[in-house]
């Protein structure tokens, strides 16, 4: 009888478990489903994408010729972002960062502290995906020398969860340029290092004494890398990096951590 009891209560207990688990990832897929409803609504109310177009020089038939499509090359058209609807929705709202053919489109977000955007989305609304933010201690904000974003590593491939794929050469050669929209300028920045390391890490060095010292800095991402930078490349204390972080989900203390430097600073119209 005993043992009938407890095969019984067994049943009952991991059903119950089963029941938990269940409508717990029910709750996490609609939350993720929620969220990127909320971005998909954004970006097509403030993210405008123009088509590509051939280039000027090439892709175009002169008189009397025809250009095969094969050799045909595309311009990178940028895209445009409505700041005055995104200040409207939140004002602590201070830029827009997109990778070029990826999932990273999404408003960059500042709060009073680390924590207030974290499991909060752009328009207040509580979410796990949270926002892209910037770390609140930096003066300076987005023109900073190092500008420190932070996003979570979603499951379902949301926010920053690709910056893992940058350990990939292939990835790195294929996706070199991030781009950082704010209402003045758009700023263009190029990978040049890519690691794992520990969440106090000096990778997140925000304050630098004088251009030796960021120099130094420079240096070390350079060290610890574990792509090859782009041809050319030389750590140059000349121009601020963007550094791009989210968890890799193997500790809870580790972190994956992008480093892309300034090569590009294009005004807008009105901006200065």
């Amino acid at each position: 009888m005993k043992k009938k009891w407890l095969r019984r209560g067994l049943i009952i207990f991991f059903s119950l478990v089963f029941v938990v688990c269940a409508v717990w990832m029910a709750v996490i897929l609609v939350d993720y489903a929620r969220a990127e409803a909320m971005y998909d609504e954004v970006r097509q109310q403030v993210f405008t994408m123009p088509e590509s177009r051939p280039t000027e020089d090439e892709g175009e038939a002169q008189p009397g010729q025809s250009v095969p499509p094969e050799e045909e090359e595309e311009e990178l058209v940028l895209p445009t972002v409505d700041f005055a609807t995104l200040q409207s929705i939140n004002s602590d709202i201070i830029g827009w960062i997109w990778i070029p053919d990826t999932v990273v489109s999404y408003p960059v977000l500042v709060g009073e502290t680390n924590q207030t955007y974290l499991y909060t989305t752009y328009d207040g609304s509580h979410s796990s995906s949270g926002s892209i933010f910037l770390d609140y201690r930096i003066q300076g904000q987005l023109s900073a020398p190092n500008a420190i974003l932070y996003g979570h590593h979603m499951k379902n491939g949301s926010m920053f969860s690709l910056l893992m794929k940058y350990r990939q050469q292939d990835y790195a050669d294929t996706h070199p340029d991030v781009y950082l929209f704010t209402p003045e300028a758009t700023l263009v920045y190029r990978v040049f290092s890519a690691y794992t390391t520990q969440a106090d890490s000096d990778a997140y060095t925000y304050d630098f004494a004088d251009s030796a010292a960021f120099q130094d800095y420079l240096e070390k991402l350079c060290s610890r890398t574990v792509i090859t930078a782009p041809d050319g490349y030389q750590a140059n204390s000349s121009d601020p990096i963007l550094t791009l972080s989210t968890c890799t989900t193997v500790t809870t203390l580790q972190r994956m951590v992008v480093h892309a430097q300034l090569v590009e600073r294009i005004p807008l119209e009105g901006g200065e």
